[in-house]
């Protein structure tokens, strides 16, 4: 198991999560897939773009880019004061993932920022996977 949190790019967020939040992991070889559940009761503080963290592996540092990275689909969503994540990058080097969304079908791909997260009890609801090498 693996323990997901969201973390902020620009100053330290406050965050309490709900009972359900956690997730799993299977490694093969240099492969790594994570799937997992977020839910809130409480956010405050915090600013900049929203960040999936405390992956189980870094992320690898493929100098050409190509292979480093990797996909994170979100499949549901609920309950943010703002835009929900639909998906994001896990970035080369590190333990977390930048997330995004869209705000139409054929829109460009933004970043999900603090101010996008609902505060209150039972918010940011999102289950999601992440696909990167190692």
């Amino acid at each position: 198991t693996w323990t997901p949190v969201l973390t902020a790019s620009s100053s330290a967020l406050s965050i309490t999560y709900d009972s359900i939040t956690g997730g799993v992991y299977t490694k093969i070889g240099n492969l790594v897939y994570l799937q997992g559940i977020i839910r809130t009761d409480s956010v405050s503080g915090g600013s900049g773009v929203v960040r999936l963290s405390g992956f189980p592996f870094t992320v690898a540092a493929d100098a050409s880019g190509l292979s480093a990275s990797g996909p994170i689909i979100c499949y549901s969503g609920a309950h943010f004061a703002g835009d929900v994540p639909t998906g994001g990058e896990a970035l080369a080097g590190n333990t977390f993932a930048a997330l995004t969304f869209r705000s139409t079908a054929n829109g460009n791909t933004q970043s999900l920022q603090v101010s996008d997260l609902g505060t209150g009890a039972d918010d940011n609801l999102f289950r999601f996977f992440v696909m990167y090498r190692v």
